[in-house]
């Protein structure tokens, strides 16, 4: 399944109407496929534009890209955790507790839950302590909170996503809290633990080093992380990676034409009873192949139309090799050599498609000439 998460905070989700559903039992947004990263790109953005904030527009390659990069985070914390240095975090939060006082450290995870808080607590099911308090998948929440809080503190300093830090600033934190005492200490308490990768490097250090390598490009803070850490995450994620250097190569077609910002492609809307017959499995069979079959439209020839060989000629290529096959200038349709047509006849061909035919557009020929095609015609 294509997903990925990242934290989202609690205004944030209110402010550009994120739906609950989409957040997972621990307060991560799962965004399962591109649809929705542009669905997410789309809604950031028209709001900013009616704000007058246009500097800041986010796409749905830098979206994805951030949300992969948080869960391949979350995956190596799990493998170095559980294979590599058992009861880490129980002892990360042991010493946490040791050095900021139980009630500080309360404060802190008390704030986190108050800006990301996860469905349960934002429902108001569950309180904010009880939470804290309790298990998930048979692992304290306070150890699931302190892995969050490294990956917002890592996300909030990467630049190459600076225009999506709105949806998870630890801003409120770092003011109301000894957030960043926290970071300190965690960096400390991680450097005198087992050691990851050729650089023998401390846990948080490891996860910064895409960051650091690639400052300003996600795109190349994925790659460094296909190319070197292969130990870890085997190829359990090769696939998305690759399919997110596809959605930034469509974000730079799409997005950056000719130096100027393009905006959010639109989303395609559909029809909301079939949506809502869909997702409750009451489709009837007509109503299915209404949406999905497409039936064959022959013309009123119908004694040819089943039988015709066809051939297509791009007329403007055409045209322009008859000129220097037969050494003058072949412009207009009525100067095609009778012996052309002729031999396609004899090739069998009973009918010829001149791709082409319409009033040329300026317009088309710039903007081909933008995405890359200097010598484009109309």
């Amino acid at each position: 399944m294509l997903r990925f998460d990242f934290q989202v905070t609690k205004e944030s989700r209110l402010k550009y109407e994120i739906e609950n559903s989409l957040f997972s039992i621990v307060g991560d947004l799962i965004i399962a496929n591109f649809r929705q990263a542009r669905v997410l790109a789309n809604k950031i953005n028209t709001k900013r534009k009616s704000q007058g904030i246009t500097g800041k527009l986010v796409t749905p390659g830098v979206i994805n890209g951030i949300g992969l990069q948080h869960e391949i985070f979350h995956y190596v914390i799990r493998v170095y955790e559980e294979t590599e240095n058992k009861n880490v975090f129980e002892r990360a939060i042991s010493n946490l507790t040791s050095e900021l006082g139980e009630n500080e450290l309360e404060k802190i995870l008390l704030h986190f839950i108050a800006d990301f808080p996860p469905p349960e607590v934002q429902s108001g099911k569950l309180s904010a302590n009880l939470y804290i308090n309790s298990l998930t998948d048979n692992k304290p929440n306070r150890e699931i909170i302190l892995e969050e809080l490294l990956l917002l503190h890592i996300g909030n300093n990467n630049p190459a996503a600076e225009n999506l830090k709105e949806l998870y600033d630890d801003t409120s934190l770092g003011e109301q809290t000894d957030y960043s005492q926290l970071i300190g200490n965690v960096d400390k308490f991680f450097e005198k633990e087992k050691l990851l990768g050729p650089e023998n490097l401390p846990l948080i250090k490891f996860l910064k080093k895409p960051i650091e390598t690639n400052p300003h490009s996600l795109e190349g803070q994925l790659e460094f992380i296909r190319k070197n850490w292969k130990i870890y995450i085997k190829s359990i994620f090769d696939d998305r990676l690759l399919r997110s250097k596809d959605l930034f190569a469509e974000d730079a077609r799409l997005f950056q034409i000719g130096g100027f910002h393009k905006g959010t492609p639109p989303v395609p809307e559909y029809d909301s009873e079939y949506l809502r017959k869909l997702r409750a499995g009451t489709l009837t069979d007509d109503e299915r192949r209404y949406y999905y079959e497409e039936y064959e439209r022959f013309t009123s020839d119908i004694d040819w139309m089943p039988k015709v060989v066809m051939i297509a000629k791009n007329i403007f290529v055409w045209l322009d090799q008859l000129s220097k096959k037969y050494q003058r200038s072949i412009t207009r349709l009525d100067q095609i050599p009778d012996e052309e047509l002729n031999e396609l006849a004899r090739w069998n061909f009973t009918a010829l498609w001149l791709i082409g035919i319409w009033e040329r557009s300026s317009a088309s020929k710039k903007i081909k000439q933008m995405t890359g095609n200097p010598e484009a015609a109309s």
